[in-house]
Order: structure tokens, then C-alpha cells, then sequence
């Protein structure tokens, strides 16, 4: 029997509903260990909100104001819709479980916040960075120029085998999106040859380690990673999301900035890209070249690098109405 079921719904609280909720959840969808730690997190705020109460006492307007304080709090925008969907299924599960028992979720709205201004970096900072980079080591050089050229998201980059790379070293080609959609991806004359550079490295080294390398080198992950790689398993050089967001980091503490991280430089990218294509070339046309070199599935998503920041919006007003004398 369904571990609610036995329960009076008067007695429920959260944290039970909670727990078979996520006991569910693994059982019926296949979610991992990871998944059910941050769903019970997200949630956590939830409880410590309303200090745990019984799941009949909650109404739509407490779950209202919670999402409000959430906002004030600070939360992003993908942070926020998380927490709504996953506060939205769990009622939806308690609901299909007890009798009698209707979703307060259908009376609350998803809250809508502005998109906070993309975290592009400064056109000086972007000189610091390649400094940095050109005195660093081949890998770290590469990651970074193709960061800052391509756009490619950080699991993109992780996921790159040698066999995306295109036999002029051009373009990576089939590189999978978000969505299971894929995309062909530019390599701007500059980064290929430092990317040139890199592989000779990559190729020397895996050539050393590996004798089973020759004959597998196209299954090779592009970024390699020597931790815990094991000789003919190509899948165990793959280097993982964490330690391409430690690179990264670790370039940007040793160039002076503050603040780097892998979708910073990809936010550059497609800002700086944006900025410079042709002042006649129409709007809808500069969206869709951000668009597809991005991979993003939607233009409303590119839309988000046309938003002007706060200084920006008060100088244009202040230069159109700022003057006392504008009529005469």
C-alpha cells in the first residue's frame, strides 16, 4: 500500500508527503540519488517557510507569498520556476494519492521575474584573460579561446570527442544540444590555431599513456583528463563539468577577474557577437545568427542579450527628456 494512504490527511505533514513523494518519484521515473537530494532541497525552503504544517491546512495564498519572498530572496529565474514545478508536482502526487484531497497549486501563479543582465565580460577584462591564458598551459589556453569563440555550453565542451572536429579544423560538427538537437560549430581562424597548439599536445601525451590510443584516437574524448584514466577505456579520459569549471575559475583568479566561469564566457561570446554585426543588417536577422550559433531552441531565449542594463535605460531617458527646455 502507497505510503500516504494509510495516513489521516489531517495529520500529513509536509516532510512526509515529501519523503514518499520523492520515494516515488525513484521508483516510477528512474531519477538518481542526485536528483531526489535536490528536489528534497528545493523544497526545504518550503518547509522552513511554513514551519511544516499538515498538507490540509496549506493554502494558495501562503504558497503565493512564499514564491514572493523567494524573489526578494534573490532567486533566478530558472531557480524560482525549479522551486514552483517542484512544489507544483508534489501536491499533484499528494492530490492523485488521497482521496478528497485538491491541489492548493492550481490557484497559485508562476511567479514572473525579469531576467537579471547577462554576465558578459568587460573588453578589458577579455585582454587580461587571454594574457593569462597565453602563459598558461596548452589545455587551459584552448578551453578558454574556444570558451570565448564558439559559445559552446560547459557540457558541451566536456561531451566534444576528435572525431566532431571537421578534417580542416574548422567547425565541430554535430555537437548535441539541449533537446537531443545538434548543431555545427564555427572555430574563428585565431582559436584554431591555438587549438592546433593543443593538439599536438593532447596527442603526445595520450600517444605516451595509452598504447591503445593509435587505433581508438577518434573515440578519444577532444578535452582530455588524466585523473582516474585507465589505458584503452577512451570514456575514462573525459573530463568532467567540474573540473572545466575549476580551470576556468582558476585562469580567472590568476588573470585578476574576479568572476569567471564557463557560461560567462559564453554570454561574452554571444554578446560581443551580437555587438558587432552590421548596424544595417535587421534585427530579426542579427537574433538568428546569435540564435543558431548559440543552439538556443527558441530566439525568445537569444532575446535576453538584447535587454539593456539599468545605467544604460537612464542615460538614453535622461538624454530624451533631461532638459527643462525640450518645448522651447
Amino acid at each position: 500500500m502507497n505510503a500516504l494512504a494509510v495516513k489521516d490527511m489531517q495529520k500529513l505533514d509536509v516532510t512526509d508527503a515529501l519523503s514518499a513523494w520523492g520515494d516515488e518519484y525513484l521508483a516510477q521515473y528512474g531519477g538518481n540519488q542526485h536528483t531526489h537530494r535536490a528536489k528534497k532541497r528545493d523544497l526545504s525552503y518550503l518547509i522552513e517557510a511554513l514551519g511544516d504544517p499538515s498538507i490540509a491546512s496549506i493554502t494558495p495564498s501562503e504558497l503565493q507569498h512564499f514564491l514572493k519572498t523567494r524573489i526578494i530572496s534573490g532567486d533566478a529565474p530558472a531557480t524560482l520556476a525549479r522551486r514552483y514545478d517542484n512544489i507544483k508536482r508534489l501536491f499533484t502526487y499528494v492530490s492523485a494519492t488521497l482521496d478528497n484531497y485538491k491541489s492548493p497549486m492550481r490557484y497559485v501563479r508562476r511567479p514572473i521575474i525579469p531576467n537579471k543582465p547577462v554576465s558578459k565580460l568587460s573588453i578589458d577584462a577579455i585582454r587580461k584573460i587571454k594574457i593569462a591564458a597565453l602563459h598558461s598551459d596548452a589545455r587551459t589556453k584552448a578551453i578558454i579561446h574556444i570558451g570565448l569563440s564558439t559559445g559552446l555550453r560547459r557540457d558541451e565542451v566536456v561531451g566534444l570527442d576528435y572525431s566532431h572536429l571537421s578534417k580542416d579544423y574548422t567547425h565541430l560538427n554535430s555537437v548535441k544540444c539541449k533537446h537531443d538537437r545538434f548543431r555545427n560549430v564555427y572555430i574563428p581562424t585565431a582559436s584554431r590555431s591555438i587549438l592546433m597548439e593543443y593538439l599536438v599536445w593532447r596527442h603526445d601525451q595520450l600517444f605516451k599513456r595509452d598504447r591503445y590510443y593509435r587505433g581508438k584516437r577518434d573515440n578519444y574524448p577532444l578535452f582530455v583528463s588524466f585523473w582516474k584514466a585507465k589505458a584503452g577505456q577512451p570514456e575514462s579520459y573525459r573530463m568532467s563539468p567540474e573540473t572545466l569549471y575549476r580551470i576556468v575559475k582558476r585562469l580567472g583568479d590568476k588573470a585578476g577577474v574576479k568572476v569567471l566561469h564557463p557560461h560567462m564566457l559564453r554570454d561574452t561570446f554571444a554578446q560581443h557577437l551580437l555587438d558587432t554585426l552590421p548596424h544595417h543588417m535587421s534585427p530579426g536577422k542579427a537574433l538568428r545568427i546569435v540564435q543558431q550559433s548559440l543552439g538556443h531552441a527558441s530566439v525568445k531565449t537569444t532575446m535576453k542579450y538584447t535587454n539593456q542594463d539599468e545605467t544604460e535605460i537612464a542615460e538614453a531617458i535622461e538624454k530624451a527628456w533631461g532638459k527643462d527646455d525640450l518645448f522651447g
